[in-house]
């Protein structure tokens, strides 16, 4: 599946370990032109088409 990938915003957000970023991103199927909403913090999708997160065992893992 051929897909375009675009960061639409960044926002940090207040936790016990300190800030975290979450970035959004709009996802493009590059066949069908449909559109939709990723978000994303460090290794973790927090919310995606057909995702929901109920519970982390631990903060997400941060890419630098």
């Amino acid at each position: 599946m051929d897909q375009s990938w675009a960061l639409m915003k960044s926002e940090a957000h207040a936790t016990d370990n300190g800030p975290l970023t979450v970035d959004e991103y709009q996802v493009t199927a590059l066949d069908t032109g449909e559109q939709h909403t990723v978000h994303i913090a460090g290794d973790v999708v927090l919310s995606a088409p057909g995702i929901e997160l109920e519970d982390l065992e631990s903060p997400p893992s941060v890419f630098v």
